[in-house]
């Protein structure tokens, strides 16, 4: 959905994407903050990624929200 720009769909089919493995959950994010950059939503991704994160993908995506914002 993320590719075709259907923003909105992607962020609820992730959310329902609970019983992934660590591993996924971590992309599975990327792509719904994604999402939420592309609809124009930044604070919402300023907001729930906080700085200490550990995950260099997740700071990666702050970065951008905080850039475009």
């Amino acid at each position: 959905m993320f590719l075709i720009g259907n923003y909105q769909a992607a962020i609820n089919e992730g959310l329902t994407l609970d019983h992934l493995p660590e591993a996924y959950k971590v992309e599975r994010d990327v792509i719904i903050y994604r999402s939420y950059i592309a609809k124009g939503d930044y604070n919402i991704v300023l907001e729930e990624i906080k700085d200490s994160n550990p995950n260099a993908a997740l700071v990666a995506v702050k970065a951008l929200a905080s850039y475009l914002s």
